[in-house]
């Protein structure tokens, strides 16, 4: 099935037949629906507003329900719903007398998305749609520190330890460690992030390596310093 969309509409004034479009639904491989919450507040402040805004939020409510279980319904493999047929929107174009008035159903031929609905949210109603919100992504060595931290390992190891080149035998440049601690022995762990290039991973883990082996031969020589 093609996607397809319809904007919903409140007539603001009968005898012009003035209207504003408050929200926007489409139909492709689950239900978005949208609407603004900027424009229910704006309907409170004219003169039918009261009235007009309440049976307005009241069916917004309820369309934003039956989306819900929809959705619901889709993710269990199940059939869509005759009402989120194409047809049917045709029938509500035509014959919802309610106070939310239904466009004729538009058909668009591209991949659909959440991303692509957030635009024609925005082109449609005129503001950026509520539910997207823009997400920092967190860096490894971020989600990391915040493990150690609530681990509490700074209390019994070196966080960030910076190992100098000049320090230990066969280590070529400064390093820093994830952790090290010593307690009769020296363990040492160098965490690795998988999610960069190969590239990088091939050359971290050959890094790691040498840490090791420049480690091992480090402790050995202490263990044994007349050799």
């Amino acid at each position: 099935m093609k996607p397809f969309f319809s904007i919903l509409s409140v007539h603001t004034n009968s005898f012009s037949h003035e209207s504003i479009a408050i929200g926007v639904i489409f139909v492709a491989d689950k239900i978005h629906f949208g609407y603004s919450p900027t424009k229910l507040h704006w309907l409170k402040k004219l003169n039918i507003g009261n009235d007009l805004s309440f049976l307005v939020e009241n069916s917004l409510k309820k369309i934003q329900s039956i989306v819900n279980e929809e959705n619901k319904t889709i993710h269990q493999g199940k059939l869509l719903n005759n009402i989120f047929s194409k047809s049917y929107f045709s029938y509500l174009e035509q014959y919802s007398a309610g106070a939310i008035k239904f466009s004729e159903p538009v058909q668009i031929d591209i991949q659909f998305n959440q991303v692509v609905f957030a635009k024609y949210y925005q082109k449609i109603i005129g503001e950026n749609f509520p539910q997207i919100k823009k997400q920092n992504k967190v860096s490894f060595h971020s989600k990391l520190n915040s493990l150690f931290k609530e681990k509490k390992l700074e209390q019994k190891a070196d966080i960030n330890f910076q190992l100098h080149s000049n320090q230990i035998t066969g280590v070529l440049k400064d390093i820093k460690l994830s952790l090290i601690t010593k307690n009769g022995s020296v363990n040492a762990l160098q965490t690795i992030d998988f999610s960069v290039g190969n590239n990088t991973i091939v050359s971290n883990i050959y890094e790691a390596q040498i840490i090791s082996e420049s480690l091992l031969k480090f402790c050995n020589k202490l263990e044994k310093p007349f050799e």
